[in-house]
């Protein structure tokens, strides 16, 4: 995502792109995700969200592209995924209702 820029998910099972100085929604993926979201983060290009145990992987640069947005799955978490972040090294960091922190390097998934 652009600098300035923040990520959302919802039930409703869209993404949006809000611009955080002026909290306008500047893009809106309507019904892009094939499952429900519990939480979503972007880092180096990709978004990640966390749908059950499972981690999906989307491209930012063809969301707009049934074919190739999702560009790969990440599984190990044995409860749902409840939160994403990342480090400044560039790893991916989730942790899940079963109490486990995982540490993921994109660059070897994708």
């Amino acid at each position: 995502m652009a600098s300035g820029e923040l990520v959302s998910a919802s039930q409703d099972k869209t993404i949006k792109v809000w611009n955080v100085t002026d909290g306008i929604c500047v893009k809106n993926f309507d019904r892009v995700a094939s499952v429900d979201v519990n939480c979503i983060h972007a880092i180096n290009g990709v978004l990640a969200s966390g749908a059950g145990k499972t981690i999906i992987l989307w491209s930012v640069q063809n969301l707009l592209d049934p074919v190739r947005m999702r560009i790969g799955l990440l599984y190990g978490h044995q409860g749902t995924v409840f939160s994403l972040n990342s480090t400044k090294e560039g790893y991916l960091v989730s942790s899940g209702g079963d109490r486990v922190i995982k540490i993921w390097n994109l660059l070897t998934v994708i």
